[in-house]
């Protein structure tokens, strides 16, 4: 029985606070089987080698899960979760393959993320599906867990923002680009532009970049973490 959790788009308030997927397979009806039930929740970034993601990852893009295949052309799922790990990444992963669940890969994924076999059969379906639905569950409790930015911009701005600008700001640091926020609020590109640059002068940042907004949010996160 598939649960109401594939059934519910987010809406437009919860989308404010958006941070995105990225699976990583190459495998086209895997990825498109994924790609539909992932975007449901949150935007999907797609790729189907790790040159690919690799590329996705170094735009610094707000993930709040991973759902990657371990045996690609070029190189390993598995190693660049690792990677990720090492680097401080802790988002959710799910890690799939269609080869046999042994001991040893078992302990190799360990703590890194959920081992998914592929759905080889019509009878793994479900369980595949079932697997799925749990990393979601996963991702969006990060994602609740992990955001203080609507507090942090309203301190940083004085309160000045309205919530258009509130909402387009929230899109924009968690990596919405201009076009998905115009074509989500129902207006022009030029528009949202216009709202980024006043979010900007408003919260100090006259002349610079979302990705300045970025990181003096972080900042400020950090300094309320320790102070805490």
């Amino acid at each position: 029985m598939t649960s109401g959790l594939f059934q519910m788009p987010p809406t437009k308030g919860d989308q404010a606070f958006m941070g995105r997927f990225l699976l990583l397979e190459d495998d086209a009806t895997i990825r498109e089987r994924l790609r539909a039930r992932l975007e449901v929740h949150r935007p999907v970034d797609l790729a189907d080698s790790i040159s690919a993601a690799r590329v996705l990852l170094a735009e610094e893009r707000p993930f709040v899960g991973y759902a990657f295949d371990i045996h690609l052309a070029d190189g390993s799922g598995l190693r660049l979760l690792d990677q990720l790990r090492a680097a401080g990444a802790s988002a959710p992963a799910v890690v799939m393959t269609g080869l046999p669940l042994t001991r040893d890969l078992v302990l190799e994924v360990g703590p890194l993320g959920r081992l998914l076999p592929k759905p080889t059969t019509p009878g793994a379906v479900e369980g595949f599906d079932q697997g799925i639905e749990a990393f979601v569950r996963d991702a969006l409790l990060f994602e609740r867990r992990s955001l203080g930015l609507k507090a942090t911009l309203f301190d940083l701005s004085d309160g000045s923002l309205t919530p258009t600008m509130m909402e387009v700001a929230l899109l924009g640091i968690r990596g919405w680009s201009r076009e998905e926020i115009a074509k989500h609020l129902g207006v022009s590109v030029t528009t949202v532009r216009n709202h980024i640059s006043d979010v900007l002068d408003r919260c100090g940042l006259k002349g610079q970049s979302l990705r300045a907004l970025r990181r003096r949010v972080e900042d400020l996160d950090a300094g309320r973490a320790e102070r805490e």
